[in-house]
């Protein structure tokens, strides 16, 4: 009778399994396009915070929020040039372009867009940022898109 009641016991013991909780979790990782340029820095004003900073009548987008992608080739406004880094900027509505020229006191307004900016991977202006519009091509130290 005791190995009856102790093979109970047993089997009862045996076939208890703790429960345990399963978590599920999930990660989504958001990756931005590489950088394809060598030699030159991405050109678009970081220090824009968006609508409404530092007012409702005077803020830029954004850097994420403007749709700039570089690109690294030769372009066909500027072929002579050879490779060059570049990007077509084209601002969001309710924004206009704003360039920060190399010996300007500041911002100034320029084409609605979009607006092709192109700066030399080798050569002679190698590194400086320059702004499509007539010859010689102005230095751009910055692109911004300024409410309006």
């Amino acid at each position: 009778m005791l190995f009856v009641v102790f093979f109970a016991i047993f089997i009862t013991v045996d076939s208890c399994v703790p429960t345990q909780n399963i978590v599920t979790t999930t990660t989504t990782t958001t990756t931005a396009d590489p950088f394809p340029c060598n030699v030159c820095s991405k050109i678009y004003d970081t220090t824009c915070q968006g609508f409404g900073v530092p007012s409702t009548t005077n803020w830029c987008t954004e850097a994420d929020a403007v749709p700039i992608t570089y690109n690294l080739g030769v372009v066909s406004e500027v072929s002579g040039w050879g490779v060059t880094c570049h990007t077509w900027v084209t601002c969001p509505a309710g924004t206009e372009g704003r360039f920060f020229f190399t010996g300007s006191p500041g911002y100034l307004s320029g084409d609605p867009g979009p607006v092709l900016a192109f700066c030399a991977e080798s050569g002679m202006d190698v590194g400086v940022w320059q702004y499509y519009y007539t010859e010689p091509y102005p230095d751009l130290m910055n692109i911004k898109c300024q409410s309006v």
